[in-house]
């Protein structure tokens, strides 16, 4: 862990961060980037630096959240990308679950297609 990481994510909004925050964060390939990315799609939403681990560690960045509003889901919490991503739901499956004529599905309809192993 160095200075210059510390400082970085300072000037990301997270000035005083526990050591177990840094290390999580750090092992994870937080950036102060992806975290200004994160910020840049989702405004002022609460998230704390445990939390942008988390996305982070799901693999949930600015770039996947577009490509979700591309297909139809411009309005997504942090909470339904957790879970989507968490069982693979990108735009590709939605696109292909269109294809397949399931349009218009809510999240929990998309979540449970995916567990399903139907498409």
């Amino acid at each position: 862990m160095t200075g210059d990481y510390i400082r970085s994510l300072a000037s990301a909004g997270f000035s005083h961060p526990s050591v177990r925050e840094l290390t999580e964060a750090r092992s994870l390939g937080v950036t102060a980037d992806y975290i200004r990315g994160l910020r840049a799609y989702f405004g002022s939403a609460q998230m704390s630096l445990r939390d942008i681990a988390e996305y982070r560690s799901l693999g949930i960045t600015s770039d996947y959240a577009r490509a979700m509003a591309s297909v139809g889901y411009p309005n997504l919490s942090m909470r339904d990308m957790e879970e989507l991503k968490a069982l693979g739901v990108d735009a590709a499956f939605v696109r292909n679950a269109a294809a397949h004529g399931f349009k218009n599905l809510t999240v929990k309809q998309l979540v449970d297609l995916k567990a399903s192993g139907i498409l």
